[in-house]
């Protein structure tokens, strides 16, 4: 992150930062008034020179919808274990600005251990489906008072929402 700095404001967003891994994948907004691709890719050649970084994946979706530029970076750490590490780098006004640090920040006010646990367990059972995401489990666990896999798979197909979630508890 404290590489980003220099460019913008880094911010963690997502099971990292609501403590609800299971599967070792980071994710990183950095807001700029403008941002640079070049400054991006500067950051990106200095990720690339640490020890354990094996690759880096670049996407330049500033003309779409999600209107930012987004590296991968594929990391193993020095116990062996793999990281994905999203980074997305975005204005500062980007129409999604702060949504999954909100997102974050109230789950981690309001969950319980039992939902912690519920989750973790959910995404693990869940790891070989398609299509479902950390924020449609957070949603039926905490929303649904779903406990289990069977009961998750039907909550999701009732509620299913495969563009940008703006669900908040």
């Amino acid at each position: 992150m404290e590489k980003w700095g220099q460019y913008g404001s880094p911010r963690l967003l997502g099971a990292v930062s609501m403590n609800l891994v299971w599967n070792r994948d980071i994710d990183m907004n950095i807001y700029a008034h403008a941002p640079d691709l070049k400054n991006g890719f500067a950051v990106m050649g200095e990720i690339a020179a640490i020890p354990g970084v094996n690759s880096i994946g670049f996407h330049n979706f500033i003309n779409t919808p999600d209107q930012g530029y987004y590296w991968c970076v594929d990391y193993t750490g020095a116990d062996g274990k793999q990281w994905k590490i999203d980074n997305w780098y975005v204005a500062d006004n980007h129409p999604d600005a702060m949504v999954g640090e909100n997102l974050s920040a109230r789950i981690n006010e309001i969950i319980t251990d039992a939902q912690r646990s519920s989750i973790i367990k959910l995404k693990y059972l869940s790891r070989k489906e398609k299509g479902i995401r950390g924020i449609d489990i957070y949603r039926a666990v905490i929303e649904g008072g779903i406990e289990d896999i069977s009961s998750l798979m039907e909550w999701i197909d009732e509620h299913r929402n495969n563009g940008m979630m703006y669900w908040m508890p």
